[in-house]
């Protein structure tokens, strides 16, 4: 009886201790996820991308000295206007230095808000700070860092100190870096404006054909213009070297041969396929750069990849599951459901990548330069057409498209005002900024003396004047020289007031200065045609692009030169015809033209390079002639009947494109090396480095007439001292005697 009164009891104690059971076997079944599954579970989660741009990226190569009494500049950081910014933060790098033994006092702004400020005693120090930037969208397309610097002196308070011992250097690696998330990225606009600017654009092998290299130099050049720099690559495959670099691969994933050789830094010999799709998960840009020239075996080699290594983890299930899981989520090749799209920004590995296809590089060059980005609110779209329009009648750019801002501020003693943009920004239709005209409006000051405004292109002066500084609009009408243009271009106008204070009780007050948005840059035709200057315009409409059809055998290396070059000369990357020369043939050009290493019908060259032997001919005697030199090229303007162009010669089988921009804006002949232009020449035309309009002014004038005017000055002289004397005799012949 008891036995049976237990029996429901004993039953439910046993259903209990077997569902423990069971659900502790069940434990380590789900914990058993191996270590590699983890790893790669981990990578597919991380899921931000980090940017950083510095004040060398926007050409401000050298420190910036703020030495005045009393100073305050600005700087811009470019950032896409519809991408949330988290982590956002400015690293201010620079170094002071204090004579006085009084204090000075730094404050730092961003977005002008105060961020951080202190007071310096010591003599001299360095600084290392982090400004934090306020995350979320920034709908005007930048950061701004100010800089407020001021000391004080002995001296009283109207008195100004003149000694520049006092000085706040701004170091050009100072930075904005922040990350975002790259699930959020919107829009073709804004993959474009979040590249680095140190770009690589990705070619689908080292043999191109011709429609595919068409396209790659345009889009390199492109990229180039918006002041990126490029550098280009194939497809890596077996026997490609690749350079790995800062990668951590995780514990989890050593002992997957394809991440055994990623564990070492350095450069990578690639053995398989498997190794190319550890790439991807790991550090895909090393493997598919930022933009990528897409075709069908771009695609094939991609799923090769993925195949390979997913053949190492058959022996992993949890793994394997796990990587097929991150290939469906962050493997995205376009163009595979639509044979009409040709430019889009997918999912690659790690990054976003901006694929184009191989017969769109023109649309993809036009629809990227400024003036049609702001369409590209979508992720894929199919170009049909795109070309920058052309104004026949208004050649004239404003500044604020340009990046100026129009905001008044007050001016103490000294005040700046920047634009900075790229050449290609200015540089269109067959013609370059001839004319700056600056609107200005100054309110008066306490102190009677006129306030002056100073026009800066690229440091070079331009033009100053006394403002009438009534509150009203004033011009100023400055020419702009060739030898002032640069990759990166910067306008500065300087405002520059005396500070009035009477008897020197009263402190300074600031009054307010603008710049304002009727100013602008107007083109036109440069110098002599005789003149890289005078060529450029000419290369930015309709030009040739003249090359050896060996480039493309060897695409990536020979594309790298192409891009510089094109960029340095202003070449159109929508205007431009592609020419292919035969090994040996002589090209007879049929408009203005920019010919790489193919002979001109019609042209002798001064320039002459064998191997590693130059020769350089002038117009009577010749000028050098050197053997030993290597990895150096040269270019000359010639011309060929009507059309003049720019003939390129490589010195040496290892030269190499030049790693800083420059722009051929001075003389006919230039040497360049590894860093740029090495030697420039003008040859035939001395006054073309001369600002345009300088042949108008009294004292160019003067010097013209010299040339010619002191010998037709002493024969007019001689002539009226020989009337004279014969007067004098016939007077004297009639005097009675």
């Amino acid at each position: 009886m008891p036995v049976t009164r237990h029996l429901p009891m004993l039953f439910r104690q046993s259903l209990l201790t077997c569902s423990l059971a069971l659900y502790a076997l069940s434990i380590p079944s789900a914990a058993q996820a191996s270590p590699a599954s983890d790893a790669l579970e981990n990578i597919q989660k991380n899921t931000w991308i980090e940017r950083t741009i510095t004040l060398r990226d926007a050409g401000l190569t050298d420190p910036i000295t703020l030495s005045n009494n009393d100073m305050r500049q600005e700087f811009f950081f470019p950032v896409p206007r519809d991408i949330t910014l988290s982590d956002a933060h400015v690293q201010f790098q620079g170094a002071y230095l204090k004579s006085t033994a009084n204090f000075a006092s730094l404050a730092l702004l961003i977005d002008e808000q105060p961020a951080w400020g202190a007071r310096v005693k010591d003599h001299d120090g360095q600084l290392d700070t982090r400004l934090p930037v306020s995350n979320g969208l920034h709908e005007n397309g930048f950061v701004r860092l100010g800089i407020d610097w001021s000391f004080n002196t002995h001296l009283r308070a109207c008195e100004i100190d003149r000694s520049r011992t006092n000085a706040l250097t701004i170091d050009p690696d100072t930075q904005l870096r922040y990350r975002y998330d790259l699930h959020t990225l919107p829009s073709l606009e804004s993959a474009w404006g979040t590249l680095p600017h140190d770009v690589i654009l990705t070619i689908p092998d080292e043999q191109l054909d011709r429609t595919a290299y068409d396209s790659a130099w345009r889009l390199g050049t492109a990229l180039e213009r918006s002041g990126r720099r490029v550098t280009v690559q194939a497809l890596p495959k077996v026997g490609s070297q690749v350079h790995i670099n800062k990668l951590a691969v995780p514990e989890g994933l050593l002992g997957i041969p394809a991440f055994d050789a990623l564990s070492q830094p350095g450069t990578l010999t690639i053995q398989n396929d498997a190794q190319l799709a550890a790439l991807l998960i790991l550090q895909a840009r090393a493997v598919v750069g930022d933009v990528a020239l897409s075709n069908p075996a771009f695609a094939s080699r991609i799923q090769a990849m993925i195949v390979a290594l997913e053949a190492q983890l058959q022996t992993d299930p949890e793994a394997l599951a796990q990587y097929k899981n991150w290939v469906k989520q962050r493997i995205q090749l376009p163009f595979s459901q639509s044979n009409q799209d040709n430019i889009a920004v997918t999912l690659l590995g790690t990054i976003p990548l901006i694929v184009v296809k191989d017969n769109a590089g023109l649309q993809a060059a036009s629809l990227f330069d400024s003036v049609w980005k702001g369409l590209l609110k979508t992720k894929q779209l199919n170009a049909i057409l795109a070309h920058p329009p052309v104004n026949d009648t208004h050649h004239s750019i404003p500044l604020d498209s340009l990046g100026g801002n129009t905001s008044s501020f007050n001016v103490v003693a000294q005040g700046d005002w920047f634009a900075n943009f790229p050449l290609g920004a200015v540089v269109a239709n067959g013609r370059v900024p001839n004319q700056l005209l600056i609107d200005v409006s100054a309110a008066p000051g306490a102190s009677a003396t006129q306030p002056v405004a100073s026009v800066f292109w690229n440091g070079i002066l331009l033009s100053a004047q006394r403002l009438q500084a009534h509150g009203h609009p004033e011009r100023l009408l400055a020419q702009v020289p060739g030898y002032a243009l640069g990759v990166s271009n910067s306008v500065r106008v300087s405002f520059q007031r005396q500070p009035s204070s009477a008897d020197c009780d009263e402190i300074p007050q600031g009054f307010p200065v603008d710049v304002l948005p009727t100013s602008h840059v107007r083109l036109g035709p440069s110098g002599a045609a005789d003149s890289f200057i005078g060529v450029l315009p000419k290369l930015t409409d309709t030009p040739d692009l003249i090359l050896p059809e060996a480039y493309l055998q060897h695409a990536a290396d020979s594309l790298s030169q192409v891009v510089r070059l094109s960029n340095a000369s202003a070449l159109s990357p929508w205007g431009a015809r592609l020419v292919l020369a035969k090994d040996g043939e002589t090209i007879t050009p049929e408009r203005a033209f920019l010919s790489m290493e193919v002979p001109i019908a019609g042209t002798t060259p001064r320039i002459l390079v064998a191997q590693n032997h130059l020769q350089i001919n002038g117009q009577r005697t010749d000028w050098l002639d050197v053997i030993g030199l290597n990895d150096l090229s040269a270019a000359e303007v010639t011309k060929a009947g009507e059309y003049s162009g720019i003939l390129w010669h490589a010195l040496g089988t290892q030269s190499s494109a030049a790693k800083r921009p420059f722009v051929l804006n001075r003389g006919d002949l230039v040497v360049i090396g590894n860093t740029g232009p090495a030697v420039w020449i003008d040859s035939s035309n001395p006054s073309a480095s001369l600002p345009p309009g300088a042949e108008g002014s009294p004292f160019f004038e003067w010097r013209n007439y010299l040339s010619w005017g002191i010998p037709v000055g002493a024969f007019i002289l001689f002539l009226i001292l020989l009337t004279m004397l014969m007067a004098r005799r016939a007077r004297s012949k009639r005097r009675p005697e």
